[in-house]
């Protein structure tokens, strides 16, 4: 049909001038698009009004309630919503027609490692659901350049690091909690429990950890007559699972001890610590909940302080630590 284009984009567009007025329609089909041209033959061109603007912080907000969140975990909901509120900050007060190029390389350009990789992935996302509601005539995020993402290292604690933080551990509910990721390697989402996943047999103690990930992830874990004995203290859930809150409870700690760390580092710790203490492998393997041996002993194992030994693990743990 005269007028009519298959745009570089996919989309479909109708262009003529009409009574001295430019008309410029462009459809995700050529069906659209053909509707649109007879809806005009049929019943005339009238000027339109100015195309509403989108705020990108509204527009954002309502592709991850409506798209994304109902869709994924808490936890990946979380990391979301945690980009899009501190991560792309500087587009909130932009609207999403009027975002460059420039203005989206440049927030990529000033995040390193794997949240520049998770800015990267959230910024495609939404622009893509702009393009598909006709909200912008062309998706730049394609032209972006995520450029090489230098992954950090999720080490585990050196001996030192451990030493500074167990002994900083008191009586209170979020210490028996930091205690639990230590001593149980559980993920920091797995540490939903109740005292109905506790379980003795004998001189031995169990805690049953649910799993997030695979069927392999759902395991029991050897834990001592001491943790044990703390947990059947309480009825019903044991942690409160505010993560966003525990997550900055535990930050706002090891920042007063001057040390860096993260909940997910305490699980490479667990896992180095059965290394040293000489648990056998396929052990290991249960007790973190991998489905193969080489993650267990490739990305979780990190023997790389001397000063960490058998003998100091057992000693600064004491009666928390279990008989592996």
């Amino acid at each position: 049909m005269k007028n009519v284009r298959l745009r570089k984009d996919g989309r479909f567009e109708f262009r003529k001038v009409i009574n001295g007025v430019k008309v410029d329609i462009v459809k995700r089909t050529k069906l659209e698009l053909l509707e649109a041209i007879r809806k005009i033959k049929k019943f005339g061109y009238q000027k339109t009004q100015p195309k509403l603007k989108h705020n990108f912080k509204i527009f954002a907000e309502r592709w991850f309630n409506l798209f994304k969140k109902p869709n994924i975990k808490e936890a990946s909901a979380d990391v979301y919503e945690n980009i899009l509120d501190n991560h792309l900050l500087h587009l909130h007060n932009k609207n999403i027609e009027d975002i460059t190029l420039d203005d989206l390389q440049s927030i990529l350009n000033n995040e390193k490692g794997r949240m520049r990789e998770l800015s990267y992935l959230t910024i495609k996302q939404v622009f893509k659901q702009a393009y598909f509601e006709d909200l912008i005539k062309k998706d730049i995020s394609q032209f972006l350049q995520k450029g090489k993402i230098e992954h950090t290292e999720r080490r585990s604690l050196l001996y030192s690091e451990q030493k500074l933080l167990w002994e900083s551990l008191g009586s209170d509910h979020l210490s028996l909690l930091i205690r639990f990721y230590l001593l149980t390697g559980c993920r920091r989402e797995e540490a939903k429990i109740s005292k109905q996943d506790l379980l003795s047999e004998g001189n031995n103690y169990f805690v049953y950890i649910a799993g997030t990930k695979t069927e392999k992830s759902k395991r029991y874990v050897k834990i001592s007559k001491k943790l044990f004995d703390e947990l059947s203290k309480f009825e019903g859930q044991i942690f409160y699972t505010d993560y966003k809150s525990i997550e900055k409870r535990f930050r706002k700690k090891v920042r007063a001890l001057n040390l860096k760390a993260t909940i997910h580092q305490l699980r490479h710790t667990f896992a180095t610590n059965l290394f040293v203490l000489g648990v056998p492998d396929k052990t290991r393997q249960m007790y973190l909940g991998h489905a193969s041996i080489v993650m267990t002993n490739d990305v979780y194992t990190h023997v790389i302080d001397p000063t960490l030994t058998a003998e100091r693990i057992k000693r600064l743990y004491g009666k928390w630590l279990p008989e592996y």
